[in-house]
């Protein structure tokens, strides 16, 4: 249970944010979603240590010989998640066994994990994961490990410095560090002052652009998964100065990556690099996941309703795409039109021939290990405690529910809904006792005519609060079996690319043409993998469908016309609505 009151800081360094995240296990998916998760503790997140010997018996993490990197920690970052939320017996059995192999390791001098490689950036993923496990849990041997290895850090970083990924990445290493200020205090604000002057300045680079093409070559700044890792580093900045110049900046920053490499999915691309606006350049499933969680993270801070757009938009279209519907594979990179997953050379910045296709580590690995986050973190997400009064906030929507304690109760909200399906969502509202507090609803940057009743009667849609506007907020006395209702009616919309192509969206979905698809199995360039490319129903090459539609959501087909070159915009139009929920 999770008391959303105010409470007083312990950091006096620290800035308010527009919403305070709940402890995992607060929500809970619903519906949809949690047949979602439930696939995925089935699939590969349930199964990964047997099938793939980089997170098996034998990593260093959980004391072995094996992987001492980044492969543990991002899929323990992701287990641990999903094992809360699902409540598996097994999941939470072998997050349990990663979580003490860690605390297990810890150093007299604070510093934890292999011996056998000391790079800073893979303890960035592993404290995340370790303080999951502390919000989930309340396991009293997390706080101290994680003061002990900050310590640690205040007195090596000025001789071993970032560098490398743990550079470009230091706002991974800043949430824990705000996490423990939250809850110690001050003492170490000066690690806050080290690692930022070594973290690079990501608001200030990516407002400046300097890659407005396709990249071709290697550089940190324009490697695709640390430029979606960065786009939380000018919210870690205002964290710690208040400064409402980050905010402009990081605005900047996602317009410039939407004018030189946003695609029509409504993500930047980057096929290993930044990659320009063709529709068939790639998108790394590594970006996807990792774009998602700066976006919860930039919702926890700012509140921005854009934010909250971009997350859905990555959850209900990029991510399922590159999955297969079992979580049993998954794609190294997507493409908005993609009418062939196989291995064959491809245009890429910088990857290998088998990008395309599904399977256990197409291309490389980072992938394999790390997509796990990406559906249970943002079920956790979809709810946020208000900051300006209690109350609760859905900053995103999915079907799910949310038990916390407000002012002394306990309350409860189910989020029953078919969206991002159907423009309905029902809040059934059940305090033990009467209490008064804030709910509010996000209301999309798409949507411009939402409708509001409580218990039968209409409600005005009042937008703004002091936090941030662009949520629908009702403060009241509420009861058990209130029941709000939030219709976000759905428009076909029409997106013009550079191109002189067209793409189309229906509400958070994108929608696009399939050829249909056959799937032939192929033997891995790995012993312990298997690989699927696309055909048609003739067995032959997926080619271009000649007359668009059906369309449907982008997520639900791996074979798709994302952007529609040479369409005439109202019969696409005409299909789109043809196919809008009634």
């Amino acid at each position: 249970m999770t008391d959303t009151r105010m409470e007083a800081r312990v950091s006096r360094a620290l800035q308010p944010s527009a919403f305070r995240p709940l402890p995992l296990g607060s929500v809970r998916p619903a519906g949809w979603l949690a047949e979602q998760l439930t696939i995925q503790a089935s699939g590969l997140t349930g199964q990964l240590e047997e099938l793939w010997p980089d997170v098996g018996p034998r990593s260093a993490w959980k004391g072995g010989d094996g992987e001492a990197w980044e492969r543990g920690p991002y899929y323990l970052d992701g287990l641990v998640p999903l094992a809360h939320l699902t409540g598996r017996p097994h999941l939470l059995d072998k997050a349990a066994r990663w979580i003490d192999g860690m605390i297990d390791s810890q150093r007299e001098d604070g510093f934890f994990g292999p011996a056998t490689n000391d790079d800073w950036w893979s303890r960035m993923v592993a404290l995340k994961a370790l303080i999951e496990h502390h919000e989930a849990t309340g396991d009293e041997r997390v706080p101290p490990l994680v003061e002990r290895y900050l310590q640690h850090q205040l007195s090596a970083l000025p001789e071993r410095p970032l560098a490398s990924w743990g550079r470009v990445r230091g706002a991974e290493n800043l949430l824990a560090l705000y996490w423990h200020m939250e809850r110690a205090g001050d003492e170490l604000r000066p690690l806050a002052d080290t690692l930022l002057a070594q973290t690079a300045d990501w608001g200030a680079w990516l407002e400046e652009m300097p890659a407005r093409d396709v990249t071709r070559w290697w550089d940190h700044m324009t490697h695709v998964v640390n430029v979606a890792m960065g786009l939380k580093e000018p919210a870690m900045r205002y964290v710690l100065d208040g400064d409402p110049r980050h905010r402009r900046q990081l605005d900047a920053d996602l317009a410039n990556l939407d004018e030189w490499h946003g695609q029509v999915h409504g993500f930047f691309s980057g096929d290993e690099w930044l990659a320009g606006t063709d529709a068939r350049r790639g998108t790394e499933l590594c970006a996807v996941v990792e774009a998602m969680f700066s976006f919860e993270v930039l919702l926890r801070v700012w509140g921005g309703v854009d934010y909250g757009d971009r997350l859905e938009n990555l959850a209900y279209n990029l991510l399922p795409a590159a999955l297969d519907a079992r979580m049993t594979a998954h794609q190294y990179h997507q493409q908005a039109n993609q009418v062939l997953a196989t291995v064959a050379n491809r245009d890429w910045t910088q990857a290998g021939d088998d990008c395309t296709i599904f399977g256990l580590e197409p291309n490389f690995g980072c992938c394999t290990a790390n997509y796990h986050q990406g559906w249970p973190k943002f079920v956790a997400s979809l709810w946020m405690a208000t900051v300006d009064g209690p109350g609760l906030a859905a900053v995103a929507h999915g079907p799910s529910r949310v038990d916390a304690d407000i002012a002394g109760t306990r309350v409860r909200i189910d989020a029953e809904t078919g969206y991002p399906f159907e423009e309905q969502i029902r809040y059934r509202v059940d305090p033990e006792s009467p209490v008064d507090f804030t709910l509010a609803m996000r209301i999309p940057g798409w949507c411009g005519e939402p409708e509001l009743s409580v218990n039968g009667a209409p409600e005005p849609v009042v937008v703004g609060g002091d936090a941030e506007p662009g949520y629908a907020r009702i403060e009241r006395t509420w009861s058990a079996g209130d029941i709000v209702k939030l219709t976000l009616p759905m428009a076909v919309q029409m997106q013009e690319r550079p191109s002189g192509g067209v793409g189309v969206s229906l509400g958070p979905l994108r929608l696009v043409a399939s050829p249909g698809e056959i799937w032939t199995r192929l033997a891995s360039r790995l012993e312990h993998g298997s690989c699927r490319a696309a055909r048609d129903h003739r067995g032959q090459a997926v080619t271009e469908p000649e007359v668009y539609g059906p369309l449907v959501p982008y997520g639900s087909t791996r074979l798709r016309i994302a952007e529609f070159p040479n369409a005439e915009p109202s019969r696409l139009g005409q299909i789109a609505l043809d196919h809008a929920p009634e």
